[in-house]
């Protein structure tokens, strides 16, 4: 009987010490993973929220639109990025890992996004665009989409986080106002 008792206290101390720990680091990697999130969450949340209040994509409607009614317009709206604003991205890129599905797959997809449409401003921004305006305005055209995308992962990935994937749209930042069917 002793024995028994004594094989049976060992095995519970044993049991208990691998569930201590394995416990332990399943609240840290827990706590990191949402650190993480909420890191990001903020980040693309200001990014987005940066978007709607500079005008960005209704600006580059507004060219679209005056190079229909003006077809030997050249000129256009002209951006200028001059700080970097991913500084979450840039010192989390190896831990995105730690995130659950579909969030790692969103961010990358977001930030290329994100990364495509600047070269874009920069290039449309170095460019000599003299004469007609069908290559400024399919360079828009591609940028404008571009943005728009943007903006749908960067809604996505803020519903996730939150968890509400039937989210309101007011509380996220879904200017679907910008959009033209």
């Amino acid at each position: 009987m002793p024995l028994t008792q004594t094989l049976t206290g060992g095995l519970l101390a044993l049991t208990g010490a691998f569930g201590a720990t394995w416990f332990t680091q399943w609240l840290r990697k827990r706590t990191e993973r949402k650190n993480i999130e909420s890191a990001f969450y903020g980040e693309i949340s200001s990014l987005l929220r940066i978007i709607e209040l500079r005008g960005y994509i209704s600006a580059l409607e507004q060219d679209l639109e005056d190079m229909q009614s003006s077809p030997t317009l050249t000129s256009f709206t002209h951006f200028k990025v001059t700080k970097s604003y991913f500084r979450v991205y840039e010192n989390n890129v190896g831990k995105i890992g730690l995130l659950t599905e579909p969030l790692p797959e969103k961010i990358i997809s977001f930030y290329t996004l994100v990364f495509s449409a600047l070269e874009d401003i920069d290039e449309m921004n170095e460019a000599d665009f003299s004469g007609s305006n069908s290559d400024v305005k399919g360079t828009i055209e591609e940028l404008l989409q571009i943005a728009r995308e943007v903006r749908s992962v960067g809604n996505e990935i803020l519903s996730t986080i939150k968890n509400e994937p039937n989210a309101n749209p007011n509380n996220l930042l879904n200017s679907t106002k910008d959009e033209k069917a």
